[in-house]
């Protein structure tokens, strides 16, 4: 069984939080950053990613060490060596978007998953639809609220409730798939929500299935836009962010 090297990369440049696997050599979960700006209207819109720092437990998972202050992003690249990943491990990870502002403001993220070789669907593809099961991976807080599945806002194919709609996007031509997370309601000053608080692997994958993703890359990235006349999350990101959300 291949096993592989995790570790954390911090870099600035919107907020982001990635999992670069390449089994065999090095596996990077990144978390980050720090840059929220509105395209919209003049405002104090201030956005916050950060994520709990983490430490091994007996057997081998990585757990929240709370005794360590919450990881933020920053200008510098750090890079944090995990140890290695394989099949069964759990690794605690709670990427959460802060509204740190004085502004009431829409808040959504995208998430990017990518795969060098264009083959992840046929691991964690569904059957009959198209695109990516990604609660194969993630797991936890939002992720894990039960959703509606059907048309919202006009897109087919969505996944929403009454807090969220995800809206799923797929390549599988070139592996990459795009889950556009908008939130329903607007972020007062404080409000914060973790879109997920654990990645892992699941015990029964074999090591063919583990080289299916050695070159998968998981990005997050969060938004924040001021609510002004906006009506809703879609409009505000769909204008203001529009190479994001297209």
């Amino acid at each position: 069984m291949n096993k592989a090297k995790l570790q954390v990369i911090s870099a600035g440049v919107f907020f982001a939080l990635s999992l670069l696997m390449l089994l065999g050599t090095t596996v990077a979960y990144f978390s980050d950053t720090k840059q929220a700006t509105s395209t919209i209207t003049v405002g104090n819109v201030a956005i916050e990613l950060t994520e709990a720092a983490v430490k091994r437990d007996g057997v081998g998972n990585l757990v929240e060490d709370t005794s360590v202050p919450r990881i933020k992003g920053g200008k510098d690249t750090t890079l944090r060596d995990y140890g290695v990943i394989y099949p069964g491990i759990s690794i605690y990870k709670d990427p959460t978007i802060k509204n740190v502002g004085s502004s009431e403001a829409w808040i959504a993220a995208k998430i990017t998953v990518t795969d060098g070789d264009g083959q992840i669907d046929r691991i964690i593809g569904y059957d009959g639809e198209a695109g990516i099961d990604i609660g194969m991976l993630l797991s936890g807080a939002l992720l894990s609220e039960r959703c509606h599945f059907g048309t919202w806002n006009g897109i087919p194919d969505v996944r929403y409730n009454d807090k969220y709609a995800i809206v799923q996007k797929s390549d599988a031509l070139v592996g990459e798939y795009t889950f556009y997370v908008f939130f329903s309601n607007t972020f007062a000053p404080g409000a914060q929500e973790t879109l997920f608080d654990h990645f892992s692997i699941p015990d029964d994958w074999s090591n063919e299935m583990m080289q299916e993703f050695r070159e998968l890359t998981i990005h997050i990235q969060a938004f924040g836009v001021q609510v002004f006349d906006l009506d809703s999350c879609y409009e505000a990101m769909t204008k203001a962010f529009a190479t994001h959300f297209s």
